[in-house]
């Protein structure tokens, strides 16, 4: 039986860990990502292709020279993602939200609990209309 494989992605190794046993409690396969200064928007995008990722939980702010949004905007333009996709941040401006409702996106708040992840992660992925 093949699993779904969820890219989660963070730049705090302690909620990287957090969030990657929420995935794995939920029976998923957890594939995680810590975002370090070496890490770079491609090496991702390459992780999801090899993993064959179906999921991200990403973090919003990361640190980096690139963002979780921009994961989920690189990946949904090369076709990689046709599932869920969820934005974990404390920082949910206008601008931060016309963008994740532009990539049909779910958004917990930090902090998240293991029921609003997993409420989000099996609720049926959002379509166009």
């Amino acid at each position: 039986m093949c699993k779904t494989k969820v890219l989660v992605i963070d730049d705090d190794e302690c909620i990287l860990g957090i969030f990657t046993r929420f995935v794995e409690k939920m029976g998923f396969v957890a594939v995680p990502v810590l975002v370090t200064a070496e890490v770079s928007l491609s090496h991702v995008i390459s992780v999801i292709v090899a993993e064959e990722c179906t999921r991200v939980v990403t973090d919003f702010n990361m640190g980096a020279k690139f963002n979780g949004l921009d994961v989920l905007d690189a990946a949904l333009n090369l076709g990689l993602l046709p599932q869920h996709l969820l934005l974990c941040t404390t920082d949910m401006s206008g601008a931060i939200a016309e963008q994740v409702a532009a990539l049909r996106c779910f958004f917990l708040a930090k902090p998240v609990s293991f029921i609003a992840m997993q409420s989000a992660m099996l609720a049926p992925f959002p379509v166009e209309q």
